[in-house]
């Protein structure tokens, strides 16, 4: 069975190489959302779309963090 990547050596290859295609798309997908929220906040008067936008970068922040065991 393959050992796991050390968290030391993954996070110097993420500084080396960047973001994969997966990650960008979750970051693009978060900032957008978050845009489009606060518009729909301010258009509606009411602070529910940016809850549900800060739920969703919640789950991408989580989805990019790395696991240091």
């Amino acid at each position: 069975m393959p050992e796991p990547i050390p968290p030391q050596i993954l996070r110097a290859i993420k500084a080396d190489k960047g973001l994969c295609g997966e990650e960008q798309l979750w970051l693009s997908a978060a900032a957008v959302l978050t845009i489009v929220a606060s518009l729909l906040s301010y258009i509606a008067k009411s602070p529910m779309p940016l809850v549900f936008a800060f739920a969703f970068d919640a789950i991408a922040a989580a989805k990019l963090e790395i696991d240091d065991f």
